[in-house]
C-alpha cells in the first residue's frame, strides 16, 4: 500500500511539474484555467502526563485545481492534492522515533452545470450542522480542536442536484475505503461497495435533512468473546438533521446505526446532538457554541448496554483585533467524569497562521481520556502545542 501511495504521489508531482513548466504567459488566451497553491504546517507538542512526551511534526498539502468550460453550460474541473507528512517524537527522554507518509489527499474530477454535478475520485464528503459533537460525522475525521480542519478523503462517485427552491439531493457509491470512517469503529469489507443518499429541504427559517447509507462492515471480536460466525455484517445508517435560524442558531442532528445481529457488538447505536450558536455584541463579536450529545448502544431486544453516555461541549471565541483571536473550549464526559479544558490564541496574516494551544484534563474518578488532534498523535492530560501554517 505504501508503494502504491508513493507511485500515485510521484504521478501527481510529475503532472504538477509539467503544468508549471507549460503554463502560458500572461495575456495568452487558453480555455483551460488552473491554479496551484498549497498549505504547509509545522507543529511542536509537549506533554507532562501520563508520559513525558515531545513531538515535532510537519505536513505539506500541494494543491492543483483545473477548470475547463464545455458547451451547453457544462464545466469540467478537478483537483490533485498530495499529503507529505512526518513526525519525530520521544517518550520519557528516549531517542526519537520518526514516521513519514506520502500519499494522495484529494484526487477527483467533476462534471457540473448550474444545478447538478457528478464528482469521481478521492474527495471529502461531509454534511450536517453539528460543529463539535457531530452525530453525522459519517465519512471524515474532522476534529473541532484541530484548526487546520484536516481529514482524509473517501473514494466515491458523488452526484448532487440543486433545485431552485434551495432543496438538494445527493447520491453516492463508494469502494476502497476499508479503514473506519467517522463514528464507526468497524472496517469496511475489502473490495465491497457502499451506497447512500441524502435529501435536504428548505422551509421558512429552517432546513431539514435526511441521509441514508448501507455498507458491509468487517467484524472483530473483543478479548474473551467468541469470534463472530460471519466475515461481514450488514450495516445501515439513517441520519436526520434540522436547523433553525431564529436570531440564535438552533440545530439538531442524529444517527441511528443498525448492524446485523452478531452478539459481540451492539446492533443498535443511536447518536443525538443538540446545539446552538450565537454571536454576542461584545468587542469584535463573541462567538458561542453549546452542544450536548447522547450516545445509546444496545444489543437487540436488550436494555441499553451501559446506559446512555452524555457529552457536553462549550466553545467561546473572540477576535481581539484584525489579526488576533482567542478561544476557550470545554468538553465534559458525564460517564467517565472527565473534563478537558483548552485555551488557544491564533494570529492570522495574509499567508501565515500562528496558533498556540494549551490544555488540561481533570479525570475525576475516571481513566485518562485519549483525545488526539487530527494532526498529531500526542495524547494525555496536560500539554501545550504550537502550530505554524503557511498558505501560498
Amino acid at each position: 500500500m505504501k508503494d502504491q501511495h508513493k507511485n500515485q504521489l510521484g504521478t501527481i508531482l510529475t503532472i504538477v511539474l509539467l503544468l508549471v513548466c507549460l503554463k502560458p504567459n500572461q495575456g495568452t488566451s487558453t480555455d483551460m484555467d488552473w491554479s496551484f497553491q498549497g498549505e504547509a504546517a509545522l507543529w511542536s507538542a509537549a506533554e507532562d502526563t501520563p508520559t513525558d512526551r515531545r513531538e515535532l511534526g510537519y505536513r505539506y498539502l500541494p494543491e492543483l485545481n483545473l477548470s475547463l468550460p464545455l458547451s451547453d453550460g457544462l464545466q469540467l474541473d478537478g483537483m490533485i492534492m498530495g499529503n507529505l507528512s512526518g513526525t519525530a517524537y520521544s517518550v520519557n527522554g528516549s531517542d526519537s522515533d520518526t514516521t513519514h507518509e506520502e500519499k494522495p489527499y484529494r484526487l477527483w474530477a467533476r462534471l457540473s452545470s448550474d444545478q447538478a454535478g457528478v464528482r469521481l475520485g478521492l474527495q471529502e464528503i461531509s454534511f450536517g450542522p453539528g460543529k463539535i459533537l457531530r452525530s453525522l460525522r459519517w465519512f471524515d475525521q474532522k476534529d473541532s480542536r484541530d484548526p487546520t480542519g484536516f481529514t482524509d478523503g473517501v473514494n466515491a462517485l458523488l452526484f448532487r442536484y440543486y433545485f431552485e427552491s434551495n432543496a438538494n439531493i445527493w447520491a453516492w457509491t463508494m469502494t476502497g475505503n476499508e479503514d473506519p470512517m467517522g463514528i464507526s469503529l468497524l472496517n469496511t469489507v475489502e473490495n465491497s461497495h457502499e451506497q447512500g443518499a441524502r435529501v435536504q429541504l428548505a422551509t421558512g427559517s429552517a432546513e431539514i435533512g435526511l441521509s441514508l447509507h448501507h455498507r458491509q462492515a468487517e467484524p472483530y471480536a473483543y478479548p474473551g468473546v467468541p469470534a463472530p460466525a460471519s466475515d461481514e455484517l450488514q450495516e445501515n445508517r439513517i441520519g436526520f438533521d434540522l436547523t433553525w435560524d431564529l436570531g440564535i442558531g438552533l440545530y439538531l442532528e442524529s444517527t441511528y446505526l443498525e448492524l446485523e445481529e452478531n452478539g459481540f457488538i451492539p446492533e443498535s447505536q443511536l447518536f443525538l446532538t443538540l446545539g446552538c450558536d450565537y454571536t454576542f455584541d461584545i468587542g469584535n463579536g463573541l462567538g458561542s457554541i453549546v452542544e450536548v450529545m447522547g450516545v445509546d448502544l444496545r444489543y437487540n431486544n436488550q436494555e441499553t448496554r451501559d446506559g446512555t453516555v452524555w457529552l457536553l461541549a462549550v466553545s467561546e471565541q473572540i477576535s481581539l483585533n484584525l489579526l488576533d483571536q482567542v478561544g476557550v473550549l470545554a468538553l465534559r464526559n458525564f460517564d467517565t467524569e472527565i473534563t478537558t479544558l483548552q485555551a488557544s490564541w491564533a494570529r492570522t496574516t495574509d499567508n501565515w497562521v500562528f496558533t498556540l494551544m494549551g490544555y488540561t484534563s481533570d479525570t475525576g474518578s475516571g481513566e485518562p481520556e485519549s483525545s488526539p488532534f487530527s494532526f498529531s498523535s500526542v495524547t494525555g492530560q496536560q500539554g501545550v502545542r504550537l502550530l505554524v501554517q503557511y498558505n501560498h
